[in-house]
């Protein structure tokens, strides 16, 4: 098994059964909506949440609130459609397209002063060229992004600023760094109990001791990963970390196959 440096923007934000169940709960809201504004806000949040898994209906939905937007003469709202579009066509892996729409959502908000949105834009930008590995640009979007969140006093979004910030660290093969801004955001997430992003802090953490050779300690937070994906419901993040569990139980096997470790590998990459 070769093992596969999972970019933690991939991973689910949220739970899958929490998306599902906000997801129902703004359909219900948009069905008791009257105004143009409101409709159009409304469908750039379903349009977000339902990116990953339906990104056809998701570009349909970010559309439809654009010209209701623009139909109301809503800036917020049209800022809001924009950003959904941009992170759809990133879920799409239209990097370019994202990058054209995530910048006008970023200008209009930074113009409303909306700071929280802009640094949401920001975040996502900067996901955008992580994943590209432009890590320059991706550096000169997070750390304004995390200056905003800072400011605002949102803990949540500035440990995840950290954590991105990390694993980029970790791609460039500057381990120092990638572990002090991990283990912040780690701090911060068992702070908050904010599983999800800790699942996933706990994944990247790990990934750094697989890359400096020390195994155990790659699987002592991946098995902490795994614990945290057992109790969100979300399998694909189950998947994920059992798969980091057995690549790490391989990699203490090295070419001989020793049992038990081996038997170990066999049994997550199984799962």
């Amino acid at each position: 098994m070769q093992r596969l440096f999972i970019t933690t923007v991939l991973l689910l934000f949220v739970a899958q059964i929490c998306k599902g169940q906000h997801t129902d709960s703004l359909y219900k809201l948009l069905s008791r909506t009257q105004s143009d504004s409101a409709k159009a806000r409304i469908l750039g949040d379903l349009a977000y949440l339902i990116s990953s898994n339906n990104p056809d209906s998701a570009l349909k939905l970010g559309w439809q609130g654009m010209a209701l937007a623009k139909k109301a003469r809503s800036k917020p709202a049209e800022a809001n459609c924009l950003q959904s579009i941009g992170w759809t066509y990133f879920r799409s892996g239209k990097n370019d397209s994202a990058i054209l729409f995530l910048t006008e959502a970023t200008g209009i908000f930074h113009g409303l002063k909306r700071a929280w949105d802009e640094g949401r834009c920001l975040k996502n930008m900067g996901s955008v060229y992580s994943s590209t590995r432009d890590y320059t640009k991706a550096f000169a979007c997070l750390i304004p992004a995390k200056k905003l969140f800072e400011d605002l006093h949102d803990e949540r979004y500035a440990a995840y600023i950290d954590k991105e910030i990390g694993g980029i660290y970790r791609q460039k093969g500057m381990l120092n760094l990638a572990r002090q801004y991990l283990s912040a955001a780690i701090e911060t997430f068992e702070s908050l109990h904010d599983n999800a992003y800790l699942a996933d802090a706990f994944s990247a953490y790990g990934s750094v001791f697989w890359a400096m050779k020390e195994y155990d300690s790659a699987l002592l937070y991946y098995r902490k990963e795994y614990k945290l994906c057992l109790t969100t419901g979300a399998t694909a993040n189950e998947a994920y970390a059992a798969e980091n569990m057995a690549n790490a139980f391989e990699a203490k096997c090295g070419e001989k196959n020793i049992s038990p470790w081996a038997d170990s590998a066999l049994f997550y990459i199984t799962n």
